[in-house]
């Protein structure tokens, strides 16, 4: 696997002691929406690394800071290791989600994302994978030289829980799909200032042909007050486009590009909690576990 040694950097460098600080508080964050991990825990070991995952791609610190996969590819670059910094970099296009496992080849996989649809050709021996066609898991797509691959920690979930986490997505994408129709709305009324903006514009280019025209004293006068008017009205459209580029942007920003993002993370968390209840609880009726 060819970004194997770049990944293992990632996580050691994460956990170093510049980084790792602030772990205790941030696994406390994590396991407060996932679910506590504990050393006797089957999968301690791949939900530590579901953690860690979060800890460097996911988790938005209180200071406004980006992400930590950010601050650890800047260092790099500072320190002078271009080539790491590079698969940082590349790292940042990484796709976390929910996926299906849609078919199997020789040295690859595809899937396809529950949350927006979209399939990827991941580069995995299928007989390395703990799951087969059809089976719903959480698992992160990490990019690198043109490739995606696995990053190696999942949560897989039982066949009998699809219909639940089929309808949680639907709940999510109505959301993202309102935002997007508010955008859309933002878009046309920015559109339609614009549009008043150059009409306006057209008409006080004519009203200064006509005052360059030397028209009588009383039609001057007129003329002024017209043009007083217009660049009055016009202020008033600038103004009315900069309130809507500012809520636009608020919204594209927060609501949709953040937003989003933390709605999938949260249900993603929600259900690894309800994952971790199955595992402990074999007693459960999984219906009374994948549930609201």
């Amino acid at each position: 696997m060819k970004l194997a040694p770049y990944y293992e950097d990632l996580m050691h460098r994460a956990t170093q002691r510049r980084h790792s600080e602030i772990l205790p508080q941030a696994k406390q964050a994590y396991q407060e929406s996932a679910g506590a991990i504990y050393d006797d825990d089957q999968g301690y070991e791949n939900r530590m690394g579901l953690f860690i995952e979060w800890f460097i791609f996911d988790r938005l610190p209180d200071d406004g800071l980006p992400p930590l996969l950010q601050t650890l590819a800047r260092e790099e670059r500072n320190l002078g290791d271009l080539e790491r910094a590079a698969a940082f970099d590349e790292f940042q296009g990484h796709v976390h989600g929910l996926f299906v496992l849609l078919k199997l080849k020789k040295d690859r996989v595809i899937v396809s994302n529950l949350f927006d649809g979209k399939k990827y050709e991941v580069l995995q021996e299928p007989g390395d994978l703990m799951f087969g066609k059809n089976d719903i898991f959480q698992a992160r797509l990490l990019p690198h030289q043109g490739a995606y691959y696995f990053s190696g920690n999942f949560c897989y979930h039982p066949k009998e829980s699809v219909p639940f986490i089929q309808g949680e997505v639907k709940k999510i994408a109505a959301e993202e799909a309102a935002l997007h129709k508010q955008l859309a709305a933002l878009n046309g009324k920015i559109k339609d200032l614009h549009s008043r903006l150059a009409k306006a514009d057209k008409a006080l280019d004519k009203l200064a042909a006509k005052r360059a025209k030397g028209p009588s004293e009383k039609k001057a006068a007129r003329l002024k007050q017209e043009r007083d008017d217009m660049i009055f009205s016009r202020k008033n459209l600038e103004s009315e486009i900069a309130g809507l580029n500012q809520a636009r942007e608020t919204l594209e920003a927060v609501k949709i590009r953040r937003g989003i993002a933390q709605e999938r993370v949260r249900l993603m968390h929600r259900l690894s909690y309800m994952n971790l209840k199955w595992e402990r609880s074999r007693n459960i009726a999984l219906q009374d576990i994948y549930r609201n």
